[in-house]
């Protein structure tokens, strides 16, 4: 996946969604409307950044992916949470993307929200610094 940046992470999540729900609206950003069902938000909620050694970073980015279901039912939310467990195990193509972890999902006010984690291990370019300097000599050999 080259450079793990947010919105990179974040339209990995989109296709995903995409690529298994082809004909349910995905959404980044809440249109004027608001969300009419069936549709997808994707939020992220937080990502987090530690030092691990020298230029190596562990990223993790947690997401909330509400579903807003065409009629409401928990039935229909029910089992977009089944398939979203499979569906967002493994986001990225060729094992460049991310395994989901910490999943977990729960219905409130006629929207599923399902929650999860996906951890990165970053790498700081190293600087362009040149290792050491030039070196004049000045003075002679004494004999």
């Amino acid at each position: 996946m080259g450079d793990i940046t947010l919105n990179g992470v974040q339209d990995l999540v989109v296709a995903a969604l995409h690529a298994q729900f082809p004909d349910v609206d995905v959404y980044v950003e809440i249109p004027e409307g608001g969300l009419t069902g069936p549709c997808f938000f994707v939020k992220l909620l937080s990502a987090s950044q530690t030092q691990e050694l020298n230029r190596r970073y562990r990223r993790v980015h947690s997401f909330d992916v509400q579903f807003v279901a065409a009629d409401g039912s928990n039935r229909a939310m029910q089992e977009t949470a089944e398939r979203l467990y499979g569906v967002l195990e493994t986001i990225g193509t060729d094992g460049e993307g991310g395994k989901g972890i910490g999943m977990r999902h729960e219905i409130a006010d006629r929207v599923l929200h399902f929650y999860v984690d996906y951890r990165f291990l970053v790498y700081r370019p190293a600087p362009d610094d040149p290792a050491m300097g030039t070196l004049k000599r000045e003075g002679a050999i004494k004999s």
